[in-house]
């Protein structure tokens, strides 16, 4: 299970993300990081670092898929982003095989509503 989901996961990740990024004109390739219980993606483009990650660990798999850019603002967690501007629960990026496609699009998308100001600067 743990290799479906992190084949799934550098899939997406080598499609959608880097797809995206470049489309913002961000060129950069992803270094990919994995162990047993987790598996990682980072973007390092001038200043900034996009990390992207899975951690299987009991204790933490509810919290679904992490994304944070570490950048001249500080550290941001996308998810904190969403609920900031959210007045509902914002439910985690889930990494179940079947849902990661759709999960990635909604990553995407708040990416661009959330991040994208502060990649491009």
């Amino acid at each position: 299970m743990h290799t479906e989901i992190f084949s799934s996961f550098r899939k997406q990740i080598s499609t959608k993300v880097q797809r995206y990024l470049e489309d913002i004109r961000i060129y950069t390739k992803p270094e990919f990081a994995e162990q047993s219980e987790w598996i990682s993606a980072k973007f390092r483009f001038g200043d900034k670092t996009l990390s992207f990650s899975i951690s299987l660990h009991h204790l933490d798999y509810r919290d679904g898929i992490s994304v944070s850019l570490d950048s001249k603002f500080g550290k941001k967690w996308l998810r904190s982003e969403v609920g900031h501007a959210s007045s509902v629960h914002v439910p985690p990026y889930g990494y179940s095989v079947p849902e990661m496609n759709a999960q990635f699009d909604r990553i995407i998308k708040d990416m661009k509503l959330h991040f994208e100001k502060y990649l491009l600067v």
